[in-house]
């Protein structure tokens, strides 16, 4: 009785496959962190598994994929759902237009845009601590985090003159010496 169950298993394993009897439908998943989005969509959806891209600004190339879940190597079933994030590039701030603002107001401008500043001081008739001049310029487009040099004034320089000691001189004299 156990032979001929076993002739019949056998005949229906060999005549069907595996789909009859149960068969493994894990896959490992693979890495695409670092791949093109389209060639990594393209691997994952070939191995059977639903793809879910999500993008985010990123100092990575734009279109690179930089996260993956579940991780690799895990082993899911087929029609699981992968979610990879892809880089936009990294995100561009319009730069301010910053001549005539008080430094303090310049910094919290930038601050609030995610920008740096680097600060250069110069003599200039403006008053004191006025943005005089900004690189990069107004309007331009720099990646969040970047740098704006801006130059303040420091007030109008004041030269120093010696005067000569005229008290007790006539006026006459004293004209003179000037």
């Amino acid at each position: 009785a156990l032979l001929i169950i076993g002739l019949a298993w056998l005949f229906i394993y060999l005549s069907f496959g595996k789909e009859v009897v149960g068969k493994n439908d894990t896959i490992e998943l693979p890495s695409v962190v670092g791949m093109k989005s389209e060639d990594a969509q393209m691997m994952l959806e070939e191995l059977g598994f639903k793809v879910v891209i999500e993008e985010k600004y990123d100092a990575s190339e734009k279109g690179i994929v930089i996260n993956q879940k579940p991780e690799a190597l895990m082993k899911l079933k087929k029609n699981s759902e992968i979610k990879i994030t892809v880089s936009k590039g990294p995100e561009l701030i319009e730069v301010p237009d910053l001549s005539g603002m008080s430094l303090q107001d310049a910094e919290v401008e930038l601050n609030n845009l995610g920008l740096n500043i680097k600060v250069n001081k110069d003599y200039n008739d403006a008053p004191a601590d006025t943005v005089i001049s900004q690189t990069p310029s107004a309007h331009e487009l720099i990646e969040k985090n970047a740098t704006v040099n801006v130059t303040v004034s420091k007030g109008p320089k004041i030269e120093k003159v010696k005067v000569p000691d005229v008290v007790g001189m006539r006026y006459y004299d004293a004209k003179s010496v000037f």
